[in-house]
């Protein structure tokens, strides 16, 4: 895929709305925020006298500009309005942009303003992606907030999930990110592909300045890599027990927010009023962040992009919640997910879905799993005799690199690693050829024991599905920091079992193919490198050092690869 076709997949996916013809548009109207600031709305009104239920619609991508994916023209031929807003500093809105972290507030002053409107019935919604889902959890500010129904896609209600990853900066998404908003009144594809040339620059504060901008909130996120007070204004899932009405989370499986999105659904099964976790819903279909694949490498018929796949969904969702509607909507399956390889969609009254076993499969070495030779083992029997441990070299200033993956870039999505392999700083764990197909559906984690002779390390873990082609197609990944272990941080030299979340997958390995885990210690520029020091706060150091990483399989220390197997 072209850059130029694969940069728009991603303005794609800074998604708001961009508005149909409708009877009556209310354009530029003022809505005051609390400290007098302004923010710039249109408002959509549908024939006919109201009031009318209102979907409000909050975004920093130009609230005329820019297409939406949950198919928000059915709103008005429904007879709901829909209120479309620039968030503050963005566009014709007033105020400082500052990415993130005023949404709280201003989403709720937004909906009391909608609520006070005489053409607004009482009855309220919201929907949207990403950071435009992201204000719908925010304005859940007030114990029973006033919204009827929510439909947020790809998104997450806590963002510092988001930039870190178990102490690992998302440094593709965020630098690349932030640079394409370094102007008011645009976003900046272009400015994505000065932070690609960027993002091996150290110190990472320095990164936004190399690639042309000063922008000051990357640099605060990137001087707090750990959860602290810093991030609690980006912070709401805590405001799940003020949900009034149900949301319909809509996930991917190689989204950037698949692993946070699955808690935000958790949280509500667990933490919202009884009768609105109950109708809660979660969707996660085979997509990246641009609501489709940009590889190609996994089958994806036209029906089953995210906007073919949910745009009915959503339409009922809205109907059944803000107007009565009896229809689909109210007997949805808790759970619905796309089997990827199989190319179905299996409904499940839980998360993790029910039916599934997860099954350990374990890593076995003579000591030559590290590449080119590659030759780890990975099997369901556990070790039942001392095997040579492996190991490699890790350098940051040659760091493993990335293919894809659950970020936003040129490149995302499931890609193939079969080049990577070939790298003396990977570690490969392949299983026989599969008799018959073999599915599975849920969390992925890999239990990992390890030593690292250095002050700090990275340990990333990937499951992929090894065609008989020779192509490596990565299926879930997950990345920690040793460093972020605080206290618990193993001393140099010391083994330790580390827990890698791989978020999750639901795929069908067809008979013949193979199943691989990699093992490294870097996925760049998914993830930031790791330095491999102590010597300065986390993103304010320069300098590197190798690093001598150590893999341990043995009937005391089996590291394996956890599987939910699917009957």
């Amino acid at each position: 895929m072209t850059i130029r076709r694969t940069l728009l997949f991603i303005l794609f996916a800074l998604f708001a709305y961009a508005p149909p013809g409708r009877a009556e548009i209310l354009k530029g109207v003022d809505i005051p925020m609390r400290d007098g600031v302004l923010l710039k709305a249109d408002v959509h009104l549908p024939d006919g006298d109201g009031p009318f239920p209102a979907a409000i619609i909050r975004t920093p991508y130009d609230r005329t500009a820019l297409k939406s994916r949950d198919n928000t023209d059915a709103f008005t031929q429904s007879g709901i309005a829909v209120v479309v807003v620039d968030t503050r500093g963005r566009f014709d809105s007033q105020g400082k942009f500052t990415p993130l972290a005023v949404e709280g507030p201003d989403g709720t002053d937004t909906l009391e303003w909608v609520l006070a409107q005489p053409w607004c019935n009482g009855r309220t919604a919201t929907s949207g992606g990403s950071y435009v889902g992201y204000t719908q959890w925010a304005a859940l500010e007030q114990p029973g907030a006033a919204i009827h129904a929510m439909v947020p896609y790809v998104t997450t209600a806590d963002m510092y999930d988001l930039a870190y990853r178990n102490g690992a900066f998302n440094l593709a998404t965020i630098l690349g990110w932030s640079c394409t908003m370094h102007a008011r009144n645009k976003v900046d594809t272009a400015a994505y592909l000065m932070a690609a040339r960027a993002m091996t620059t150290l110190p990472l504060t320095s990164a936004d300045n190399k690639a042309g901008f000063q922008l000051d909130f990357y640099d605060d996120w990137v001087s707090h890599p750990v959860r602290d007070a810093f991030w609690d204004p980006y912070n709401f899932r805590d405001n799940i027990p003020n949900m009034r009405g149900p949301a319909l989370l809509v996930a991917g499986w190689f989204d950037l927010f698949l692993g946070p999105q699955i808690e935000d659904f958790m949280a509500v099964r667990k933490n919202a009023p009884p009768d609105v976790a109950a109708q809660s819903r979660l969707v996660i279909g085979p997509w990246d962040h641009s609501g489709a694949l940009v590889s190609g490498l996994i089958e994806l018929d036209p029906d089953n992009t995210l906007v073919e796949a949910t745009k009915n969904m959503a339409r009922g969702w809205f109907d059944h919640f803000l107007l009565d509607d009896d229809n689909s909507a109210a007997h949805m399956k808790p759970v619905r997910l796309f089997i990827m390889g199989a190319n179905r969609w299996e409904f499940f009254d839980n998360w993790p879905p029910e039916r599934t076993t997860p099954t350990p499969f374990y890593f076995h070495s003579d000591g030559t799993a590290a590449n080119p030779s590659g030759g780890g083992m990975l099997n369901r029997n556990k070790p039942a005799a001392a095997e040579p441990p492996d190991t490699y070299t890790y350098d940051p200033r040659d760091p493993t690199p990335s293919r894809g993956g659950t970020l936003l870039a040129t490149e995302m999505g499931p890609q193939d690693y079969a080049k990577v392999d070939e790298r003396a700083d990977v570690l490969s764990y392949t299983s026989a050829p599969l008799e018959q197909p073999l599915t599975i559906a849920g969390p992925v984690s890999v239990t990992l024991f390890a030593a690292t002779d250095a002050c700090g390390a990275d340990f990333v873990a990937r499951l992929m599905d090894l065609r008989p082609d020779g192509k490596a197609v990565s299926l879930a990944e997950g990345i920690i920091r040793t460093q972020s272990l605080g206290s618990n941080q193993p001393a140099p030299g010391a083994p330790h079992q580390y827990a890698i979340d791989l978020w999750a997958t639901a795929y069908q390995f067809p008979a013949g193919h193979r199943m691989r885990v990699d093992i490294a210690s870097a996925a760049f520029p998914h993830w930031d490198r790791n330095r491999n020091l102590c010597d300065a706060p986390a993103g304010l150091g320069k300098k590197t050092a190798p690093a001598t990483q150590t893999i341990f399989h043995n009937p005391d220390m089996a590291s394996h690869i956890i599987l939910p197997v699917y009957e």
